[in-house]
């Protein structure tokens, strides 16, 4: 059984907020966690968002409206 967590973030464009929201991510060992309304709408913005993902996931992937990126993370085994 996967533990999965779908969140309504309402913008994650301020780094304390970003970095509160992945640390809860974390800190709550989901396997899968969806993020809805980032207002991530650069591709500048999703390479640092993508760098700043260190979590359990094996991959962070932040879709903008011209790219899509992904992260790969270290696996927790």
């Amino acid at each position: 059984m996967f533990k999965v967590v779908s969140i309504n973030v309402n913008g994650l464009r301020n780094n304390l907020k970003r970095v509160a929201v992945f640390n809860w991510i974390k800190d709550n060992d989901y396997d899968f966690a969806l993020l809805q309304e980032t207002h991530c709408s650069t591709d500048f913005e999703a390479k640092i968002w993508s760098s700043q993902w260190n979590g359990n996931a094996g991959i962070m992937e932040i879709v903008t409206p011209k790219a899509r990126y992904m992260a790969k993370a270290a696996s927790k085994n």
